[in-house]
């Protein structure tokens, strides 16, 4: 953002007219009436486009190079700038503003640092020129780049090195995850990498890669070594103005260790960094020497990664595209070099462990003495400014500015004339960098040794010098006021008075307005000790133990996250105080619920019945009438019969009432007595408290009790759903009016709480997916001790005097029971000890319960609370003066301001553990509250609130008042149970059609033997969808190749060249060496002589690189083409595909195009023995290890199978003898429609949207390629249905490819809790809840199962056709497989195995997973064909 005009016309602009988020922009003042229009429609445009969040970078605008300038993220074009042409701007720019990236231009073209991939899982570091495919970029390694953030990038040319010759260097700054470290963290490490501006790439090797990428270690170490170094947050590159001076990199260094709050400031010299690219590399790629140092002799010549300069031109490399593939292999495999770049001077400016610094920029000023110095402005993470100046080796910082009303990060800060803009999510600001005006005095003015600022006598003030000498003075190194500023007349410390009670704590302030000010505090003298006072701070001394530090309330949240775990522990719960029952509660209300639902609420001698009626008309309403009914005394004692009859006869009448006798209902109920829970609807009474004691319902199910009743009247049904107790109601109810509300909290006459516990952590639970509520029973906390060291003399006596002695102590520190009674017993040992009422007791006073927490609530209200003291001071017989009644005032005060923070220590403690469960950085939560402390004490909610967020400042927390927990919530919680039930019966009938029995599978392998019948036929071979193609391998490995082979494997854009080396005897085995090739686009859309020549080149490479020119080797030819194959050396392309266009090539066979290529280089000459495909190489590669390999198989991105068929089988080929090897093509089958009865409407959409509908059909039931789009689809489906994501359809939903199959094998791996897979759909842009999360790895399941049956069947009925061949009862056999859906994702294996297991019962099948049937596959079909040869020979 650049500003028409000077920055003083700037102004925050009014509410009026502001971005409807509340951003705030810059206006102009309207004085400014000559810019125009146009030109503030423009800025404010520009603002908008910085705090604006846009989805994709779909354009981006390129403007004249000169104008463009960034900072820290904010993108500053001048109001002049004009727009030259628009172009993608993919890979140039992020897709959100959560990707950090970086940008520079040189020499009028862009470099960036960002992601290419909407994901941001692909980072990319570019010249961005022409097309994207002609790009010069980082190779997409984990070793070049690893999740990066990037943060500052900068072009140095030769003159910023003092030479006249060179190339133009651009330094990227970022921080990455290490891949150094064998730690269960992942540890970051800062790093700047460098490129070079005339890198062209390598010509085969690192091909539109670069070949100059170097990257080193920043080192900024903190107050233990290293520590700090863990984040590079920001970085000032500061460049002299004048060509004088030293161009310095300074940067901000954070830990990423939570608890760690450290920040750093380091200084990094560009010639430090030069000379650490110069030196060693670190060895990343071979197991023994990783981590090490590369030695010397081990690189090669010219030394990989420099520049291209004179230099390397003498040496004739005239550009990076001459360079040898050694020197480029090397810089492929070592980007990172061994030594860190140390900061200047070898250690920190400035290390802070009390402030997050998030921002800096930098600028070098000059002194009044001419003397430059480096004055930094450091932006931090609660929206203050700190400016700080460099003085010989340290930072010190001179002024501190808190710039926004409230806290919030600093996010952008630019430097303009004397102005700094500064900007945070929500505002930005402005800055005077020369406001010398606030420093008062001479001595204040030298003592801030601020290089900006100098006295002026003449002015009598401080002033900014300017560069003028006359009447100033200024002290930068020393600040020697007493030198420089003669006594001022009058000039007196400021003095505070502050009075301190003993042993009390009170904050001494001190504000000094200069950075070298200081602060003395003296007790006067004379004094040496207080009088006795009867008022608040007296109070304060003798209640000093009841006021809790933070300190203190953090130990007691660190010590009930201790009790929490031992609650859910199996071993450890009968012996905890907090027992942490489950409720069986398993979801929070998503605001879609409706419908209409009975509460029963019994929880004392009254009860209720109540009607919710809850629509979802997207107003979220809830309608609700109610009626109490009273149980009578001889009820309470009477049998257990007689009461729940009693309770069924209210029931009746009430529907009676509302005429619904007819209705089946569901019914919530209340039931707050203590229970075991075992079920939703199963609670056993374990005492009746309250007063009840109906015989004969200790030890039973309520349920069943209340459920029997009913059938005893015989008037009407309901179904009973769910027991809840009120703490969980309340949370329920709160819920439905806020998705983010799961934890429920009740503090009245008793406390409690409850939330949303991760399953996995719940062990008296089965089951580990999903959540549950855990009702805490966190009263009963301390009743081991724990609490002993917090509790007092007061808090020992009302347990002695309690009902329930050395029970539910925790409660009686912090409930309404308690509270008034604990101001009575401190009031009469405080007049007992003759602190207050003079001594003086009265009868009132000594009554327990007669000082209610009512009147704690009266006494501290907002207005006359002091009179309110007295009132209830006389009402108990007492007289009091004026300084009891505020010393009465102060006790209620204490002890209910205890209260709200005991329960702020154990809610932080909750929220933690959620944070935790959630995995996120910021948790943001509603917690749902009940109870009439909560509700009724003028302060404890403002207390409670307060600091629960001080205790957890990471996490944004709201406070949500219940409305009829007890009544509301248990209707809620019917509710949330019904909708449950219902979405999971309709998801369950979608997915049933998924789900394959055994007769449908055997079903599937029956048609399998019908179409390789089929297939097999000469007859119906041509309309035969699975083909069954004769591959002439008419044997496998039987142990005794030997020999050196060459593989071509061609499939795609690259190919590679093998050399195999394959022995018998002792030292059997296969020996592999390779390379990989690029062909170039012009290539494979060129001539058939021109891609085949190129092939040809690279294979004398190959042998040049492998010392074997000249040799005549035999060849093996993997061909991943549509190909009609005649013999084991001739195949016919039929079609190109994967982007090949190569004239004169389709209806050719490949093997004559190869060998004429041969013989037009005259160089060498080759034996091309075999052409084979992929599958065919996956049998022969395992058949080597397996003399019992008969069979291959690959379940990857596509899958097909092949197989040993019978001569005799194999119509299209002449011969009855033996075997041959037969290509299934298995992938069409059902295009003739055979499967059409199994296929759901989820795969005939991703057929139709597939680029060969109607094609393929097995394939894309069972191949990785399309999984994702199936699970994708029926996502989709349940979204509209309103069964997932809350009916709320994302954008990224709705893009085909999305949900790639690798997340299903995510998804659905058992290591991976649901918090990884809520992480996972996330990344994916989609958000969702734990239930959502359940969901999605269901239909994954299924989806992949049902490909691993469909599998398994087609292999049983190839297992079971081989053994019929040979007439064997018994078959003995094994399948090589390959493919990346089979190889890693964690069931597909096992499903696949057991079905074939199953459905072929008569085969023993194993299964070999085979390792590169491409090549070594080749290779080794090369090699029988050759043994058979000589064999035929002999």
């Amino acid at each position: 953002m650049s500003a028409p005009g000077t920055p003083s016309s700037l102004y925050p602009c009014p509410s009026q007219g502001r971005d409807p988020a509340g951003l705030t922009g810059w206006c102009l003042r309207p004085t400014d009436r000559t810019v125009g229009r146009k030109a503030r429609r423009r800025m404010n445009a520009t603002i908008l486009s910085r705090f604006s969040p846009l989805p994709m970078p779909l354009t981006s605008s390129l403007v004249a190079p000169s104008l463009l300038t960034r900072s820290a993220g904010l993108l500053m074009c001048p109001v002049s700038s004009r727009v030259e042409r628009l172009e993608s701007g993919r890979g140039k720019c992020p897709f959100e503003q959560a990707q950090r990236s970086a940008a520079v231009m040189a020499g009028g073209v862009l470099y960036a640092a960002t992601v290419k991939n909407y994901l941001g899982t692909e980072p990319i570091i570019s010249r961005a020129v022409g097309r994207a495919e002609d790009w010069i970029r980082t190779e997409t390694l984990p070793s070049w780049l690893n999740a990066p953030a990037f943060v500052a990038a900068v072009a140095l040319s030769p003159a910023d090195w003092g030479d006249e010759d060179g190339d133009d260097e651009i330094y990227f700054f970022f921080t990455e995850t290490s891949r150094a470290f064998d730690s269960y963290e992942r540890i970051k490490v800062p790093r700047v990498a460098r490129v070079c501006a005339g890198d062209l790439g390598g010509r085969k090797t690192l091909q539109h890669r670069w070949t100059t990428f170097l990257k080193a270690d920043l080192l900024c170490p903190g107050p233990e070594h290293g520590r700090a170094s863990s984040v590079l947050q920001d970085m000032a590159i500061l460049r002299p103005e004048h060509g004088s001076g030293t161009l310095i990199f300074y940067g901000i260094f954070s830990s990423q260790w939570e608890g760690a709050a450290i920040s750093a400031v380091c200084a990094f010299l560009p010639q430090d960094i030069r000379t650490v690219l110069n030196g060693p590399f670190r060895e990343l790629k071979h197991d023994c020497n990783r981590g090490l140092p590369v030695m010397d002799n081990d690189v090669p010549q010219p030394r990989p990664g420099e520049c291209i300069a004179n230099n390397m031109k003498l040496q004739q490399f005239g550009s990076s595209l001459s360079l040898p593939d050694r020197v480029l292999t090397f810089i492929r495999d070592h980007p990172l070099m061994d030594r860190p770049v140390f900061p200047a001077d070898g250690h920190p400016l400035l290390v802070t462990t009390d402030t997050a610094y998030l921002r800096i920029v930098a600028h070098r000023v000059t002194s009044l003495s001419g003397k430059e110095y480096d004055v930094l402005y450091l932006g931090t993470e609660d929206g203050h400014l700190h400016r700080a100046v460099q003085i010989g080796a340290q930072l010190s910082v001179l002024e501190d500015l808190a710039l926004f009303p409230e806290p919030q990060p600093i996010e952008s800060m630019k430097l303009y004339q004397n102005w700094l803009l500064v900007g945070s999510h929500t505002e930005v600001t402005q800055v005077n960098t020369t406001n010398c005006g606030r420093l008062q005095s001479c001595s204040e003015c030298i003592l801030a040794q601020d290089p900006v600022c100098a006295w002026s006598f003449r002015l009598d003030a401080c002033v900014a010098h300017a560069g003028e000498h006359g009447g100033l003075v200024q002290d930068i190194e020393s600040a020697d006021v007493s030198s420089l500023c003669p006594k001022e007349p009058g000039e007196r410390p400021v003095v505070f008075e502050v009075p301190v009670a003993t042993a009390a704590h009170v904050v001494l302030p001190c504000s000094p307005s200069s950075a070298w000010a200081s602060c003395v505090w003296h007790r006067p003298s004379g004094v040496t000790a207080l009088t006795p006072r009867r008022d608040g701070l007296e109070v304060d001394q003798y209640l000093y133990h009841m006021r809790l530090s933070d300190e203190n309330l953090l130990e007691i949240s660190q010590r009930f996250r201790k009790e929490m775990e031992k609650g859910l522990g199996a071993t450890t719960h009968p012996t905890a105080s907090v027992k942490m029952l489950p409720t069986f509660v398993r979801s929070t209300p998503d605001g879609t619920e409706h419908g209409e639902f009975l509460a029963l609420d019994l929880g004392g001698t009254n009860f209720r019945v109540l009607r919710v009626r809850v629509t979802d008309n997207g107003l979220q309403k809830v309608e609700m009438e109610n009626q109490i009914y009273a149980i009578p005394e001889d009820l309470m004692r009477g049998s257990g019969t007689q009461l729940f009859d009693h309770i069924a006869e209210c029931l009746a009448n009430f529907m009676d009432k509302l005429q619904i006798k007819d209705k089946k209902l569901p019914l919530g109920f209340t039931f707050s007595f203590p229970c075991v829970q075992t079920k939703l609807d199963e609670s056993f009474l374990v005492s009746w408290t309250k007063g009840f004691k109906s015989s004969g319902v200790e030890g039973k199910d309520v349920v069943t009790l209340i459920r029997k009743a009913i059938q005893r009247r015989g008037d009407f049904d309901i179904d009973i759903v769910a027991v809840v107790n009120d703490t969980v109601g309340t949370m329920m109810t709160c819920g439905y009016d806020d998705q983010n509300c799961e934890i429920g909290l009740i503090v009245g006459t008793g406390s409690n709480a409850c939330y949303m516990e991760e399953m996995r952590h719940i062990d008296m639970v089965e089951g580990d997916e999903g959540r549950m509520c855990i009702n805490m029973e966190w009263g009963a906390f301390g009743d081991d001790g724990t609490l002993d060291d917090f509790r007092t003399e007061f808090d020992q006596e009302i347990d002695m005097g309690s009902l329930n002695p050395g029970k539910q102590l925790f409660e009686k520190m912090i409930s309404g029971m308690y509270m008034g009674e604990l101001v009575r017993l401190i009031l009469v040992k405080m007049a007992k000890e003759e602190l207050l009422f003079g001594g003086k007791l009265s009868p009132g006073l000594l009554a327990t319960g007669h000082f209610e927490t009512k009147d704690v609530s009266d006494i501290e209200g907002e207005k006359d609370g002091i009179r309110k003291a007295r009132e209830v001071l006389v009402r108990l017989g007492i007289d009091p003066t004026q300084e009891d009644c505020v010393a009465t005032h102060r006790v209620c005060q204490i002890v209910s301001t205890r209260s709200a923070s005991l329960c702020a220590a154990t809610l932080a403690a909750v929220l933690r553990r959620i944070k935790e469960n959630k995995g996120e950085e910021r948790l943001r939560s509603t917690i749902g509250v009940d109870g009439s402390v909560y509700k009724k004490h003028p302060h404890f909610a403002k207390r409670l609130h307060k600091t629960v967020r001080r205790l957890v400042p990471d996490c944004d927390v709201r406070f949500l008042r219940s409305e009829d927990g007890s009544g509301k919530g248990a209707a809620m919680v019917t509710a949330v149970a019904y909708r449950l039930a219902d979405q999971h019966r309709a998801r369950q009938n979608t997915l049933e059609s998924l789900k394959l029995n055994r007769e449908q599978l055997l079903e599937v392998k029956k048609r399998m033997k019908v179409e390789m019948e089929r297939g097999l036929s000469k007859e119906t071979h041509a309309i035969a969808p699975v083909k069954m193609l004769p591959t002439y391998v008419c044997a496998t490995p039987d142990g005794t190749e030997k020999g050196d082979f060459l593989a071509l494997d061609l499939g795609g854009t690259n190919f590679r060249v093998l050399l195999v080396r394959v022995r018998n005897g002792k030292r059997r085995g296969v020996e592999m060496h390779n390379k990989i090739y690029s062909i170039p686009q012009e290539v494979m859309h060129g001539t058939g002589d021109e891609l085949f020549d190129h092939i040809v080149q690279c294979i004398a490479d190959f042998l040049e690189y492998m010392g074997m020119k000249g040799v005549s080797l035999p060849l093996g030819f993997t061909f991943s083409f549509p190909c009609q194959q005649n013999s084991l050396d001739e195949s016919i392309l039929l079609k190109w595909t994967k982007g090949f266009k190569a004239s004169g090539c389709e209806g050719e066979d490949v093997v004559t195009l190869l060998k004429e290529a041969i013989h037009r280089r005259e160089e060498f000459d080759l034996d091309v023995v075999a052409v084979v495909n992929d599958t065919v190489g996956t049998m022969m590669t395992c058949g080597y290890e397996d003399p019992h390999c008969e069979i291959g198989l690959i379940v990857g991105t596509g899958s097909n199978a092949c197989y040993m068929e019978e001569m005799r089988n194999v119509e299209l080929v002449e011969g009855e003898e033996g075997r041959m090897c037969v290509n299934m093509e298995w992938g069409a089958f059902g295009d003739n429609g055979c499967l059409d009865d199994f296929r759901t409407e989820f795969d005939v959409a991703v057929d139709e949207l597939s680029l060969n509908p109607g094609k393929q059909r097995f394939e894309k039931m069972i191949s990785g390629m399309y999984l994702g789009e199936i699970v994708r689809n029926i996502l989709i489906d349940f979204t509209k249905r309103g069964l997932l994501f809350r009916g709320r359809i994302s954008e990224r939903l709705k893009t085909r490819g999305i949900f790639e199959t690798k997340f299903l094998s995510q998804i659905e791996s058992d290591c991976l809790a649901l918090l990884q897979v809520r992480a996972i759909l996330h990344h994916l842009g989609l958000e969702s809840t734990c239930d959502d999360s359940i969901i999605v790895k269901e239909v994954c399941t299924v989806v992949a199962r049902r490909a691993a049956q469909l599998c398994g069947a087609g292999m049983a009925a190839v297992v079971d056709k081989i053994r019929e061949n040979r007439g064997l009862d018994t078959l003995k056999v094994t399948v090589g497989v390959d493919g990346t859906l089979y190889k890693l994702h964690p069931h597909f294996a096992k499903v696949m195995h057991e079905t074939v297991k199953d459905l072929a019962p008569k085969c023993d099948v194993s299964f070999l997973e085979s390792e590169d049937g491409s090549g070594k596959g080749a290779a080794l079909i090369t090699a029988v064909a050759c043994r058979i040869r000589e064999a035929g020979q002999r």
